[in-house]
């Protein structure tokens, strides 16, 4: 992997050579800072500083062999003729006080192998593997049927490592459903936390804008297409259901979310899925009359439709007081014991109920967490 390459090479590369440094660049200094006062009081042409400058320069180096010779990465004496030769006498004091802040802070400073690590955790194949299939299979789940996934509670009481490894795949794998776990992280205690957090979510929203940019000129190149409409409401869908924005833009792209999945039922007024994601939206910005509507009439053009998809149509219902309506069809759609552990154990409960059935004590579910 390149967090291996990287570290090794860290692990693999020399001490700089600072000791041997010091001197030449001191001899540097003085030789550059006499040249400049001679050309200042009139005894040196400017042609003649100019001339011997680089010979100035030059003394930053003089130590490279004894660098080699003592197995030393002989970089910084080059680092400091380039810094004379272009800014002089004051290239010279800056690296002269890089040098020392150097030879202070390198004592207590991160590792750059390990500062790696943290800004890139995934070194740790099997534990980002992990994570990254359980917040796969989490968040491919509709909402209703998703058990709590642990990236809240990983914000919650985790450590920065934790943390940080959970930020990177979670921007990584973004779903929708991670919002609340961003939020936690951008209002975490430890700084380099909050800060890798926005860093994350301006990822994210500078990801959703260039896919709506490009489906946004697929729509144009295709007008006729449902499929095409239908991947951009999914889209602006996806992008408010985030709400990773304000309020304000969170309704002005659930409106653009509603008008796509309205152009595409206009194009396929017989599709399943657009009916059923745009009574979805329906129901998630509380229009419950028109996501029965919806609903209705997807049903009707497929015999079978899962639990994990009908529950949206009882919670409109539920939403609509429609009780009647509701205790008859779920009594009539809940389905067999396999098919109801694709809800999550509290969605069952209150389903169970309305069934007239008694919910059990202890639920398994398959949902992976």
């Amino acid at each position: 992997m390149m967090v291996d390459s990287v570290e090794a090479d860290a692990r693999r590369a020399p001490p700089l050579c600072v000791l041997h440094g010091v001197l030449p660049l001191l001899l540097s200094l003085v030789a550059d800072g006499t040249l400049m006062w001679m050309w200042h009081i009139g005894a040196l042409s400017l042609l003649g500083q100019v001339l011997l400058h680089p010979f100035a320069a030059a003394l930053t180096v003089i130590s490279i062999g004894a660098c080699k010779r003592d197995g030393l990465d002989e970089r910084l004496p080059w680092l400091a003729f380039l810094t004379v030769m272009f800014l002089g006498p004051l290239g010279a004091l800056g690296m002269i006080w890089a040098v020392l802040m150097y030879a202070r802070f390198r004592r207590h400073a991160t590792p750059f192998d390990v500062w790696y690590r943290t800004i890139l955790p995934e070194q740790d194949v099997s534990r980002s593997e992990a994570l990254v299939q359980r917040l796969r299979a989490w968040g491919q789940r509709d909402e209703q049927s998703r058990k709590p996934v642990p990236f809240p509670e990983i914000m919650q009481g985790g450590t920065r490592a934790d943390k940080q490894l959970a930020i990177a795949l979670m921007s990584r794998n973004f779903n929708a459903a991670f919002a609340p776990a961003f939020k936690q992280a951008l209002a975490d205690d430890d700084n380099a936390v909050r800060v890798q957090a926005a860093s994350a979510i301006t990822h994210i929203e500078e990801q959703f804008l260039k896919a709506s940019l490009r489906l946004e000129r697929e729509v144009k190149r295709h007008p006729r297409s449902a499929a095409a409409w239908l991947d951009l409401a999914r889209h602006y869908d996806e992008q408010a259901n985030a709400g990773l924005a304000d309020p304000d833009a969170i309704e002005a792209v659930r409106t653009k979310a509603a008008e796509s999945y309205q152009r595409a039922v206009s194009l396929d007024p017989e599709n399943y899925d657009i009916l059923w994601a745009l009574g979805r939206l329906h129901v998630r910005t509380g229009d419950v009359e028109p996501a029965i509507a919806a609903f209705e009439k997807a049903f009707t053009l497929r015999a079978k439709v899962p639990s994990s998809q009908r529950v949206w149509y009882w919670e409109s219902l539920y939403r609509a007081n429609r009780f009647g309506l509701l205790r008859d069809d779920v009594r009539a759609h809940l389905g067999d014991q396999t098919e109801r552990l694709s809800l999550a154990p509290g969605v069952l409960d209150s389903v169970a109920l309305w069934a007239g059935e008694e919910p059990p004590a202890e639920v398994t579910s398959r949902v992976v967490v």
